[in-house]
């Protein structure tokens, strides 16, 4: 049986750069409420939100994980001008699939993979940062 367009999945991609991602994995230092996270090879980072329902909260955890968990820095950023967001809808985080029907093996997939890259010094300040902290551990 030939399977519509619709029924295609694809893995995961970076809105950025177009390189496929990979799936998403828990923070290295967990703390309660956060989502699993990636970094694509263009330096743009990602958070999933399996739900599709927090996907505010997930900005911000992808904005915090793009500053190397500076809270306050990722607070100061400003939208388009410092960072830019970008998201994949129907991402189902089992089988790290885009999945264009929204339903796959009769589950709904209503999962979101929300992008953010850093912008010029704002990025090489959190360079720095993440650089910093690796040597101070």
């Amino acid at each position: 049986m030939a399977k519509n367009a619709s029924d295609i999945n694809v893995r995961p991609w970076c809105p950025f750069c177009g390189q496929n991602v990979e799936k998403p994995h828990e923070p290295l230092h967990r703390k309660i409420g956060e989502f699993p996270v990636g970094k694509c090879q263009c330096g743009a980072v990602y958070a999933s939100d399996t739900t599709g329902f927090n996907v505010g909260a997930c900005l911000i955890e992808a904005l915090v994980y793009a500053t190397n968990d500076n809270w306050d820095l990722a607070w100061d950023l400003m939208p388009e001008e410092d960072y830019l967001t970008a998201r994949l809808e129907r991402y189902d985080e089992i089988s790290n699939q885009v999945v264009e029907s929204g339903n796959i093996d009769g589950r709904n997939v209503r999962g979101v993979l929300y992008f953010v890259r850093l912008q010029g010094d704002i990025a090489l300040l959190a360079e720095r940062a993440r650089g910093e902290r690796k040597t101070s551990l």
